[in-house]
């Protein structure tokens, strides 16, 4: 009876034997590219930690605005690689060249739009989050070179997501790293001034970056033709798209949209609270947010390989297996966020000390590391149900329903009522801002086992089972 048990979590855990060999050849490439993105993101705070705890919080509250910018172009191109992703399935390259069309129009809007707001208004954006004028004086020498870097991200991370859905993963992952790595050793040379360069500490940090995200942009364009590539295209075939396809695309992705802002903004008013709780307290956030990221890098590209795969099997109508990889990935989210959590919680004994900050914030930062490390399986879930399952099968509505709820609903209103009315310590804060995860992950799983996340993109058949407005029915 119990090796039957073992088969039976074992063949959830693998369905089919082809399922970790695919997933590993996705996930690796992404992952790696985000282990570099963290362990150089790491170093660039590092490099900004020495210089104090001011500047710490002055760059980190600048940079919630282009945190806002970002979801907004994640979350299109987001709802670009749900189609993008079930009709390389199908084979339709024609049409994956028109959403993806869709979805650079509207993020190169995007980009230019917050550029704009950051150039003209960059003093009222810090004022949202705190009153302190050494903060604030910072963040406006940072803004002062970073609104340019905003339609260039835009261009390279929607070319990035749509080449991802197709299997081209490799692409994305050069002209990343070698972004990420001109970047780091740009933020040193700027922000301390060895040798002949300038000392420009902030203001050098953000020019760095505008550096990086340029030279980003201009390879992903002269690679997508040289390799020939899906995107490799005229204005024309990109720019073809019909009426109806772009209401199918803002159908999916307006609620995709909705949630990453909605998220956005949840998280910055955690932020905002944080910052009147004590400087201490949001410098610790924003380090502990870092080594977050450096936690989380293998599943952001397992969620990655999660919504390419079950994109790719639904293109090819095969709705029955895009649920055993629903729940596989859902199982290995959990075990893996588990040891994840616990490297966290190791690290809250040494991390701290890393960093020339006060020692009050170097207690909120070893509290918070602790905090996050307990939530992290449900926090890992969440994220492969929203952005892995639930997007990748179309069920965008409901996963803006769930994201919003939990920060909205839970999240924002404990950090309100415990850390401005009440008075609560931050780690106590923290701590009752992880119920959020809790809520969403109970949600996550009742959608998943009851199927009724998948929704075929227009012109793909369900081959194996049909499809009906309240889930898969055989």
């Amino acid at each position: 009876m119990k090796w039957r048990a073992a088969r039976g979590v074992l063949k959830r855990l693998s369905p089919h034997p082809f399922f970790m060999r695919r997933v590993w050849m996705l996930a690796f490439p992404i992952a790696v590219q985000n282990l570099l993105f963290s362990v150089l993101n790491m170093v660039d705070t590092f490099m900004i930690g020495q210089l104090g705890t001011e500047e710490v919080a002055g760059v980190a509250l600048a940079n919630q605005w282009y945190f806002v910018f970002f979801l907004f172009v994640f979350a299109i191109g987001s709802g670009a690689a749900i189609f993008t992703a079930q009709l390389w399935g199908k084979g339709d390259a024609e049409g994956v060249r028109r959403f993806a069309g869709i979805a650079l129009i509207f993020a190169l809007f995007i980009g230019a739009v917050f550029s704009i707001v950051a150039l003209l208004f960059p003093s009222l954006i810090l004022r949202v989050f705190t009153d302190d004028g050494e903060v604030i004086a910072l963040g406006l020498s940072y803004f002062r070179w970073i609104w340019i870097s905003y339609p260039f991200t835009a261009f390279s991370f929607l070319y990035g997501i749509v080449l991802r859905s197709t299997g081209e993963v490799a692409l994305p992952f050069r002209a990343s790293t070698i972004a990420l790595v001109m970047n780091t050793v740009g933020n040193y040379l700027l922000i301390f001034g060895p040798g002949p360069f300038p000392r420009l500490g902030v203001e050098g940090a953000a020019i760095a970056t505008v550096i990086a995200r340029i030279f980003e942009a201009g390879y992903v364009l002269i690679a997508v033709y040289l390799r020939r590539t899906v995107l490799a295209a005229g204005l024309r075939s990109l720019l073809s798209f019909s009426g109806r396809e772009v209401r199918d695309y803002l159908e999916r992705a307006l609620p995709v949209v909705g949630s990453e802002v909605g998220w956005a903004l949840g998280v910055s008013a955690y932020q905002a609270v944080f910052a009147r709780v004590s400087t201490e307290a949001v410098a610790a956030y924003t380090l502990a947010n870092t080594l977050f990221n450096f936690a989380v890098v293998v599943f952001v590209g397992t969620s990655n390989a999660c919504s390419i795969m079950i994109g790719n099997v639904l293109g090819k109508g095969r709705v029955r297996r895009a649920q055993e990889y629903a729940v596989s990935f859902s199982l290995w989210a959990v075990l893996l966020g588990a040891l994840s959590g616990l490297f966290l919680i190791a690290g809250s004994f040494f991390f701290p000390s890393f960093f020339r900050i006060s020692p009050l914030a170097k207690e909120f930062l070893r509290a918070s590391l602790v905090v996050v490390g307990v939530a992290m399986p449900w926090k890992i879930f969440n994220w492969h149900a929203t952005v892995g399952i639930f997007r990748s099968g179309g069920d965008t509505f409901f996963g803006m329903l769930l994201e919003l709820g939990g920060v909205w609903g839970v999240g924002v209103p404990i950090a309100v009522c415990s850390g401005l009315l009440a008075g609560l310590p931050f780690p106590v804060v923290l701590s009752l801002v992880q119920l959020e995860e809790v809520v969403k992950a109970l949600a996550g799983v009742v959608r998943i086992r009851r199927a009724k996340w998948i929704r075929m993109v227009r012109g793909v058949p369900a081959g194996e089972v049909l499809i009906s407005p309240e889930g898969v029915s055989s």
